[in-house]
């Protein structure tokens, strides 16, 4: 198991996310570790000086290709373009100071916020970008994309409830690219501790010695 602090280099193009408080724990994707997610984030919160927890299958500046193509429209194949497709927790935009321009962000106790394999229908949040490049804007009355279908499975309806700022999530190094945040609970891989600038050496040591 891995421990440690995101921002040990500050990037050129200046620090965004707040990656100099957050502390990552990988692997959390075991079968040890999977059914405990809630317990784990009880423990983890109850450690003085702990913010806030969130999961996800990537963190900032990690480099991936997780994505699949999406349509404005049901029926459109011509105009189909593939987002960059990030999996958090609904605590990850608090994690990480990623403000919501328009809407709300995702939730546990909101129908449809969390993803199950056979629902037809996921609430979603996007940057700007991926509503410019989806011909939508803040007043689009029904802000819904469809992914292709997969197989026997027909094309799953996206519902935009939350837009937030197009910023670079592969690092600065990258094109900016539209983003795409669901709760997906299955590709959860690392967890984000978020910690207060007091006496953070002492509230490390007390994360790692939850982890082991």
């Amino acid at each position: 198991m891995v421990v440690y602090f995101q921002n040990l280099k500050i990037e050129q193009s200046g620090d965004i996310y707040q990656r100099d408080r957050i502390v990552t724990l990988h692997r959390i994707d075991i079968d040890g570790i999977r059914p405990e997610y809630d317990t784990l984030k009880n423990e983890i919160l109850n450690i003085d000086g702990v913010v806030s927890i969130a999961y996800s299958n990537q963190v900032p500046f990690d480099q991936s290709n997780s994505t699949f193509s999406v349509k404005a429209e049901l029926n459109d194949t011509a105009n189909v373009f593939s987002p960059y497709v990030i999996r958090v927790s609904p605590d990850f935009f608090h994690t990480y100071d990623i403000p919501i321009n328009w809407g709300r962000t995702i939730g546990n106790e909101v129908a449809n916020d969390i993803f199950k394999p056979k629902m037809s229908t996921i609430n979603v949040v996007v940057n700007e970008l991926m509503l410019q490049k989806l011909g939508f804007d803040h007043n689009t009355e029904n802000k819904v994309f469809y992914d292709m279908g997969y197989k026997e499975r027909p094309p799953r309806a996206y519902n935009i409830v939350g837009i937030v700022p197009t910023q670079n999530f592969l690092g600065f190094h990258n094109e900016l690219k539209p983003n795409l945040f669901f709760a997906d609970p299955a590709y959860y891989r690392t967890a984000s501790v978020l910690i207060a600038k007091d006496n953070m050496t002492a509230t490390l040591a007390q994360i790692e010695s939850t982890w082991e």
